[in-house]
């Protein structure tokens, strides 16, 4: 049975470290210092995973790494394989792309890419999806169903409030 994408709640989180090991060709590209800050973001559907695992087949899969504030490579859907432990944080994947991502291949918070010219490894620390900061608010919406639900509030109540008192008598 497949499960429609549309109708899966999916979950937000953040992570945070820094770059641990870098190396390429010479040329200079992506080539990172040792400590040089790395975050990211990652998104899945808890409805579509096979497991503990989105297994490739969720295709909202999101995983995004940024090194030094500039984004570096984003693998999406079915490309990306990510393991998630009982309190929903990634601890393990892999990922293809121009990068080759793989995570938790070393230990927790292991984030790796790599191509034929680059390898970059990180050691990241991730947010829990139920930590407030983890996840994305809708409160543009949530705010104006607010004002909605006040505003039926004052004109409905009084309304709805006389016609309890009011009731026709039965014979």
């Amino acid at each position: 049975m497949t499960i429609s994408a549309a109708k899966a709640v999916p979950v937000y989180g953040t992570f945070s470290g820094f770059v641990t090991y870098s190396a390429n060709n010479g040329d200079g590209y992506y080539y990172y210092p040792d400590g040089t800050p790395v975050t990211g973001t990652y998104e899945y559907s808890p409805d579509l995973l096979v497991g503990s695992s989105t297994a490739h087949s969720d295709p909202t899969a999101y995983f995004q790494i940024n090194i030094n504030g500039h984004e570096i490579y984003s693998w999406i859907g079915n490309n990306l394989n990510l393991s998630v432990d009982a309190n929903g944080v990634p601890v393990s994947g892999s990922g293809d792309g121009a990068f080759d991502l793989f995570f938790g291949t070393y230990g927790s918070g292991d984030v790796g890419m790599t191509t034929g010219y680059y390898t970059i490894d990180a050691q990241v620390t991730y947010s829990t999806p139920s930590d407030p900061s983890a996840t994305v608010p809708d409160t543009a919406s949530t705010s104006c169903l607010t004002g909605v639900a006040m505003l039926c509030l004052a004109v409905f109540g009084p309304l709805i409030s006389r016609s309890r008192k009011v009731r026709p008598s039965v014979r």
